[in-house]
């Protein structure tokens, strides 16, 4: 959980509040983030490792629950199945 992921060129984002928009220019698919998944993304794009984001989940957000690094290790597969994050080397 160490590795960082970096995000796809051809990925444009727009923040809306606490969500974000992405549009993927190669398939022309959009995807609305909620705020803890734009609080992921963003994190992504700084260079932070998914256990920092995980670790900061619960200093930006409430209730955190319990299955919320199950939860980021879902989505970030979700990002890179629809092959908008690739695994640094």
């Amino acid at each position: 959980m160490n590795a960082t992921y970096a995000t796809t060129d051809g990925v444009l984002e727009s923040k809306l509040g606490d969500e974000t928009v992405l549009l993927d220019m190669e398939s022309g698919q959009y995807f609305g983030l909620d705020p803890v998944g734009s609080f992921v993304w963003h994190g992504l794009k700084d260079g932070k490792a998914p256990a920092e984001i995980i670790a900061r989940l619960s200093e930006e957000f409430t209730d955190v629950p319990d299955s919320a690094r199950a939860d980021v290790v879902t989505f970030l597969r979700e990002l890179a199945e629809k092959k908008l994050i690739s695994p640094n080397a």
